[in-house]
C-alpha cells in the first residue's frame, strides 16, 4: 500500500527526474526482488507509459516492463515503439525486447517479426552505431534461443 500511494504520486509528479526515477527504481527492486507491484499498479504503470511525452520516461519504463510484467501483456500497444520519431526510445525498445527474450517472457517469432518492422535509421550520427549493433545482438541471441529449443 505504501509502494503504491507513492509511486501513484511520484508518476504524477511534474519533472520528468521524478517519473523516470520511479521506473527505474521499480526495476531495481523488481529485479533484486524487493517489490511486485500488484496487477492494479502494473495498468497504472502501462497506462502512464502511453501517455508519458518525455524521452527519459519512456525509455526508463521500457526497460522496467520487463520485469515486472508478463507474456503478451508486454507486447500490448508496443508496436507504436517500432516507429517512434526518436532514434533513443526505439533502442531502448530494442533494449526491451532483448530483455524479454533472456527473461523468457516472449518468444522469438515475436521478437523477429517486431524487428523486421523496425526503423533502423536515426538522426544522431555516432560512429557506433547503437540500434545497429543492438539489433546485431538480439539477432545473435534469438540464433541462440532457436537453437535451445530446436530439438
Amino acid at each position: 500500500p505504501e509502494w503504491r500511494r507513492l509511486v501513484q504520486r511520484d508518476l504524477q509528479d511534474p519533472y520528468y527526474e521524478v517519473r523516470s526515477a520511479i521506473f527505474a527504481t521499480l526495476k531495481t527492486q523488481c529485479t533484486r526482488g524487493g517489490f511486485q507491484p500488484d496487477a492494479q499498479l502494473v495498468r497504472e504503470l502501462r497506462e502512464h507509459l502511453k501517455r508519458e511525452q518525455n524521452l527519459e520516461v519512456l525509455c526508463a519504463g521500457l526497460q522496467a516492463l520487463p520485469c515486472f510484467t508478463e507474456g503478451e501483456k508486454l507486447m500490448d500497444d508496443s508496436r507504436k515503439y517500432l516507429q517512434h520519431s526518436n532514434w533513443r526510445v526505439r533502442d531502448a525498445f530494442l533494449n526491451f525486447l532483448t530483455l524479454c527474450l533472456q527473461a523468457g517472457k516472449i518468444g522469438p517469432g515475436i521478437v523477429r517479426d517486431m524487428m523486421s518492422d523496425m526503423n533502423l535509421l536515426s538522426e544522431y550520427f555516432m560512429p557506433t552505431f547503437s540500434l545497429q549493433e543492438r539489433r546485431s545482438k538480439l539477432e545473435k541471441l534469438l540464433t541462440q534461443s532457436v537453437e535451445r529449443t530446436t530439438p
